[in-house]
């Protein structure tokens, strides 16, 4: 069991078994719906509104910044380099989205301060109701402005309010809450990645650029952010918050919207970053322990 709630690992089999059998993600590309439904759903159960306090406000504030201005400026900055329009909005909404849910757990591994984290997630995602459709809606000459609503509504308000009745739960089920938020994690990013198989084969030479800048804005990111705060004696703990805030979005929630409100091909930004999170979560592993032996010694 411990094995699934390893986010690195069930979302590399994600993505293998998403290119090994493409033809089952596009049977079951229905079930995109409801699975970011349910999983949104259980991701946003654990946060209670009022553990909001005055102390946290500044750390919380500091992490979402990164998250809504650093990263969505280098985000719009190397969108600059791509030009196909489909593409650039995949970046749009790459830029716009909330911070992962995954942050939750890796920050727990790496026992970081976990208030802190819960309070700048619930300001993230209290945000994204005014960033998300903002960015959406630049976008309207694109795309149906009811389908914005109807899809911000479903992606946002429902599980926000479904989270609310199932909270006080304490049932048994919900210990296991990380292993089925990250197996509907990963099933989400099997059905994205397989359903656009054809897309990424026909197109793969042309995507070598992109694959370039998602590395820059994972790996060279993350490295700069935490060479940066090791420098300023920032505790190790905070640092990999920064890190995580300043380098992970929820691109399961903006692969999904890509395909719904505009097509395929505006998802492929977010399917590349998918395909690179693996990779990355074992670099940031490797970052820490590096940081740790050398306290150690």
């Amino acid at each position: 069991m411990k094995i699934l709630e390893n986010s690195s690992i069930t979302l590399a089999i994600a993505v293998l078994a998403a290119f090994i059998f493409p033809a089952v993600s596009i049977k079951l590309k229905f079930l995109l719906t409801p699975v970011l439904i349910i999983m949104m759903t259980l991701s946003l159960k654990e946060i209670n509104f009022r553990k909001i306090t005055k102390s946290k406000y500044k750390s919380a504030a500091k992490l979402t910044l990164m998250n809504y201005l650093l990263l969505p400026l280098l985000i719009l900055l190397a969108m600059l380099f791509i030009k196909d329009p489909y593409y650039r909005i995949g970046f749009v909404l790459f830029a716009a989205i909330p911070p992962a849910i995954g942050i939750v757990p890796l920050a727990f591994l790496h026992k970081s301060d976990m208030d802190s984290t819960m309070v700048a997630q619930i300001i993230s995602y209290l945000a994204a109701f005014i960033i998300l459709p903002a960015a959406l809606f630049l976008l309207q000459n694109i795309v149906n402005t009811t389908l914005i609503i109807k899809s911000l509504v479903l992606f946002l308000v429902v599980p926000l309010v479904l989270s609310r009745f199932i909270h006080p739960i304490k049932h048994k089920i919900f210990s296991h809450n990380k292993l089925f938020v990250n197996l509907f994690y990963s099933l989400l990013f099997f059905l994205i990645i397989g359903s656009n198989y054809e897309i990424i084969k026909a197109e793969f030479s042309s995507l070598i650029p992109m694959f370039f800048i998602m590395i820059l804005l994972s790996f060279g990111l993350g490295t700069i952010i935490f060479f940066i705060n090791t420098k300023r004696n920032i505790n190790i703990d905070q640092n990999i918050l920064y890190v995580l805030f300043g380098t992970f979005k929820n691109t399961a929630m903006g692969a999904v919207l890509a395909i719904i409100i505009f097509n395929n091909k505006a998802a492929i930004p977010l399917i590349v970053r998918a395909i690179i999170s693996p990779f990355y979560i074992v670099y940031i592993n490797f970052l820490v322990s590096k940081i740790n032996r050398r306290y150690i010694n």
